[in-house]
């Protein structure tokens, strides 16, 4: 079990050039199953998460050379369909291995997906697009089989707009026989990710009117395509200059994907300098920020559940009273008693927190419970008096690059332990 120690009072200072987008770069990952030949990606993040996804690829036959940032998938031949538990119990995006394998090869064997507990991510969207376009399948406990003669183009629609489920149906129509419009899809940034790079390898996908048309292709070309900055990420590190104050550059990274997160935080009193063309946000800040805010989280453009703890912590010290609902997932709670060790003030009713903010935090021991949380002790370490001690800081490594490393480089008494 590893920990990270963060020592408070220390304000942020420096640039950052954000790593590549956790959320963008595993489905990425997953397309490259599509071709048969070689996808090369930069700017992807070293995380356990993409380590993981690396290494269902080569379980499944791949060939992957990996040197930094930059990975290259082969994807040539006949792919096996069959994954192990183990693993794809780890995170909940390797059943974005379903829509591709189908669409690929036919037939996949695979287990019910993991990831963090913060509630219920059931997968019935995803079985229930696959099944309309051809596919069938049969969950024995956690086993799930799949399989089809060739996926069928068809109308589809979302009952809600699930990241993970217009994900896998994007992938899966890619080589379908014919043409799927998918409606209600969700409208992350990182789905137009997705989107584009399945264009540069050759597959035809279109938006009209707010409806995904896509029309199946017969194959797929060699590609490459740089993997965006992590908006999470960013965000995180602008929470952590307003829970301890200072001024931080970060660069790569588009400011529209955060342009709720960037408006509430000049609500709060951040200064905040974003440009569209060279891709960089400047914050700077005192600590803490003089008021706190009003949020709702939900699909995009609306504020992200991802940051909906991260946010948590930086508001227990902010001047005001806050207020956070969260409509996403029903468990997304779980950190509010770590943070409360710390000093804060948080009171919970139904799906909404209560944040009195004003909070003197003082250092402890608490428990990472999953990715976010984690990050949020983390911002909420740099905030309080004395030394927090984290424990579970794998978690933290599922979708942080070195966020230890990170928070040193812009000034930040912290360490991996």
């Amino acid at each position: 079990m590893a920990y990270i120690q963060v020592e408070g009072g220390n304000p942020l200072k420096g640039s950052l050039v954000v790593q590549g987008a956790k959320n963008a770069v595993l489905p990425i990952l997953s397309a490259a199953l599509l071709h048969k030949g070689t996808t090369e990606l930069s700017e992807v993040p070293d995380i356990s998460d993409v380590r993981d996804t690396l290494e269902l690829l080569k379980l499944l036959g791949c060939r992957v050379e990996k040197q930094g940032h930059r990975v290259v998938i082969r994807a040539e031949g006949h792919l096996s369909g069959s994954l192990p538990q183990r693993m794809v119990g780890r995170m909940r995006s390797s059943f974005l291995l379903a829509g591709a394998m189908l669409g690929r090869e036919g037939r996949l064997e695979t287990f019910y997906p993991g990831g963090c507990t913060i509630g219920a991510r059931p997968i019935d969207l995803h079985l229930a697009g696959l099944r309309s376009m051809g596919a069938e399948y049969v969950i024995d406990r956690d086993r799930i089989s799949l399989w089809a003669k060739r996926l069928q183009g068809t109308d589809l629609k979302l009952s809600y707009p699930s990241v993970g489920a217009t994900e896998n149906l994007l992938l899966a129509a890619a080589l379908a026989e014919g043409v799927t419009t998918l409606k209600g899809a969700a409208r992350e940034p990182e789905i137009q990710a997705l989107i584009t790079c399945l264009n540069g390898m050759g597959a035809d996908i279109r938006e009209d009117k707010g409806t995904l048309i896509i029309t199946g292709v017969s194959r797929l070309q060699d590609s490459a395509y740089e993997i965006p900055g992590d908006r999470i990420v960013a965000g995180t590190i602008l929470a952590a200059v307003g829970s301890c104050g200072g001024e931080v550059r970060l660069e790569h990274i588009e400011p529209e994907g955060l342009r709720g997160v960037l408006e509430a935080l000049r609500q709060a009193g951040m200064e905040l300098w974003t440009d569209e063309v060279k891709h960089t946000i400047r914050a700077r800040a005192a600590s803490p920020l003089p008021r706190g805010m009003k949020l709702v989280t939900g699909p995009f453009p609306e504020f992200p559940t991802d940051l909906q703890a991260i946010f948590m912590a930086m508001l227990s010290v902010a001047g005001e009273e806050s207020k956070i609902q969260e409509t996403v997932f029903e468990s997304r709670f779980r950190h509010v008693k770590q943070l409360r060790r710390l000093g804060a003030e948080i009171e919970v009713v139904g799906d909404t927190a209560r944040i009195a903010g004003g909070s003197t935090l003082q250092g402890g021991l608490v428990e990472a419970q999953d990715l976010r949380a984690g990050a949020a002790l983390a911002v909420a370490g740099l905030a309080a008096e004395g030394i927090t001690l984290i424990s579970h800081a794998e978690y933290i490594a599922r979708g942080y690059e070195d966020l230890p490393g990170v928070l040193q480089r812009l000034g930040a008494h912290v360490a991996l332990l």
